[in-house]
């Protein structure tokens, strides 16, 4: 076997066994406990994390099949249809997590049903594109490296998908990027005009989060689209592309989520140590979170 894709395969494996776990443990913690899942917010990030979660478990069948050089009776394409379906589903996360932001920060009030149904279409979303990429319509093949991913262009879905996957990904990009551009037009001015935003610092440091896990997200977007087959072409720059797409599904959102908001570290420590319910009597979440 090659050494790049030696390397290929045991980077995804040890990405995959270091992060998955944690992100696992990230969303069990912002799910099962109620004092934290009532709060929007962290029930669209939890929502966002499950597919971070699904791509790491992803990343052992594709470590698997790169090592063994096998397809692993079709699991390998499946692992990589699941990532497909996933990421798509990460800018629609984001773009719900960008109005939840503006609803908060702007205090625009927006009725419930739209709020839940956003998340509705968002599985519905998912549930689709896996049962026709799964489906014989579909197309998706796997590459004798048993990592690269083609599409059958003689299947009418195949490019019609490839166009839904790029134009959907510029529209939602466009659409949380103009989200953040008006909430930012408006604190600014509420700061010019009152000296004071009338909003919490923890609020501002979850757009803060919101708003770097879409620029990741969008960037590995566009990169997929102009650079996937430039890059997976040549012998060494497919590891560059792979550096790229791993720390966006594996180390952005642990970097976000712990290192950046204080709130789910502490809860995490809180859990791993059993204090949880102490911690959470005395700390200020539930005032300032929504």
């Amino acid at each position: 076997m090659q050494v790049r894709l030696q390397i290929l395969g045991w980077m995804h494996l040890v990405s995959s066994l270091i992060c998955t776990p944690i992100l696992l443990r990230m969303c069990y913690v912002l799910l099962a406990y109620q004092k934290y899942r009532r709060h929007e917010c962290y029930r669209i990030i939890a929502q966002l994390l499950i597919f971070h979660v699904f791509c790491g478990f992803d990343y052992v069948f594709y470590a698997l099949g790169i090592l063994l050089d096998h397809d692993l009776f079709g699991i390998v394409r499946g692992a990589h249809i699941i990532t497909i379906a996933s990421f798509c589903c990460l800018l629609t996360s984001d773009t719900i997590l960008a109005l939840n932001r503006f609803q908060i920060l702007t205090q625009f009030h927006t009725p419930r049903f739209i709020r839940v149904g956003l998340q509705i279409v968002l599985w519905i979303e998912f549930s689709v594109l896996l049962i026709i990429l799964f489906s014989p319509f579909g197309g998706v093949h796997l590459a004798a490296d048993q990592y690269t991913i083609t599409y059958d262009s003689s299947r009418a879905f195949s490019w019609i998908f490839d166009y839904f996957r790029f134009y959907s990904s510029v529209a939602l990009s466009s659409c949380s990027l103009t989200i953040y551009v008006v909430i930012l037009l408006f604190l600014g001015y509420r700061k010019y005009r009152f000296k004071k935003t009338k909003t919490s610092k923890a609020e501002r440091s979850v757009a803060l989060q919101a708003g770097l896990t879409f620029l990741f997200n969008s960037f590995t977007a566009w990169v997929y689209k102009y650079c996937y087959l430039f890059l997976m072409e040549r012998e060494w720059t497919s590891i560059v592309y792979v550096c790229e797409q791993m720390m966006n599904f594996m180390y952005v959102p642990l970097i976000v989520y712990l290192l950046l908001n204080r709130y789910v570290s502490n809860v995490m420590k809180a859990q791993s140590t059993g204090s949880l319910e102490s911690f959470g009597d005395k700390c200020s979440f539930n005032r300032s979170v929504q």
